[in-house]
């Protein structure tokens, strides 16, 4: 009924916002006043009415995963960039401090206009969502975030209940380290040069997709297996170097992964448009520095596989 009210009998929204989250209060209240002991529903309601559209899961590439957890978030990253979603709700796999994974989406405050990425966290038994208000760079979003945790951990332990924020806090403790690597991994799904197999990178929503019985099916994208096995590569060339270091001894730096960091590219005809890309480890010092691209070649239409 929200939906397809929308610009009609109820306001409009921005297109990368599937649904606002005030339709998913409106009925887990039921127009009554929330009790803040299931306030938390909101947010997994929201989460989950979005994802079960495509139902797109992502899983990374092991040592990839690592890369990118570990690329700090500084600078001037703008926020914009998070508004290439390849979905309405993706979910990613986790697998760390008690978290299977986390459910993120964009969001269009409809009271005040504001933007979030919402996260819900899958804790096991628990769904945890967390808010990322988009004001200002998005290092800047993540300290707001902290301390807006920290200011309503201690509002809901002051009123006696039960805190999920609480729950939160154990997880990202004692910094913003671990969140900042959950949005790292949101941010390689919007770059311009994100590898997903067997996705085009045209950043357009796919579309509904059904099982022979009408249920809706989940998809699974694997994401960096080029780049992670071209790390692993990285690595055991490291290994061998530092063996023939032991060896002897030579005036040039030894070859060394130069760390990987996010850039923020604007374009457009008035350059108004942010575009990111992650820049992957470059190996330095190596005669082969350069991480190969794996293209498959498909014979042009009248030729012979046997004859290329």
């Amino acid at each position: 009924m929200f939906h397809k009210g929308r610009g009609k009998d109820l306001p409009d929204w921005p297109k990368w916002c599937y649904m606002p989250l005030a339709a998913a209060y409106a009925v887990v209240s039921q127009g009554q006043t929330l009790n803040p002991l299931v306030a938390t529903d909101v947010g997994i309601l929201g989460a989950l009415y979005a994802w079960r559209l495509t139902k797109g899961i992502y899983r990374y590439d092991p040592d990839f995963f690592e890369a990118i957890t570990d690329t700090k978030i500084t600078g001037d990253i703008p926020i914009g960039v998070l508004y290439r979603l390849p979905e309405w709700c993706v979910y990613i796999e986790y697998g760390r401090e008690g978290v299977s994974g986390f459910w993120t989406h964009l969001e269009h405050d409809t009271n005040d206009g504001r933007s979030e990425l919402r996260f819900v966290l899958d804790c096991g038994d628990d769904l945890v969502p967390i808010p990322l208000h988009l004001v200002g760079n998005l290092s800047e979003c993540l300290e707001a975030t902290i301390r807006e945790i920290q200011k309503q951990q201690s509002r809901f332990k002051s009123l006696g209940y039960p805190s999920d924020v609480a729950r939160v806090m154990k997880i990202i403790e004692p910094g913003m380290s671990v969140f900042s690597g959950m949005v790292s991994l949101v941010l390689y799904l919007c770059s311009q040069n994100s590898e997903i197999r067997n996705r085009n990178q045209s950043n357009t929503r796919p579309h509904k997709t059904h099982t022979s019985k009408g249920a809706q099916a989940s998809t699974t994208w694997d994401v960096g297996i080029r780049i992670g096995s071209a790390l692993r590569s990285a690595s055991q060339s490291d290994n061998h170097q530092k063996d023939d270091d032991n060896l002897q001894s030579h005036a040039a730096p030894r070859p060394h992964v130069r760390r990987a960091h996010w850039h923020t590219y604007m374009t457009g005809s008035g350059r108004e448009m942010p575009t990111l890309k992650w820049l992957s480890p470059i190996l330095v010092g190596w005669s082969d520095g350069v991480i190969p691209a794996i293209r498959n070649v498909e014979p042009k239409k009248g030729e012979n596989n046997e004859n290329l």
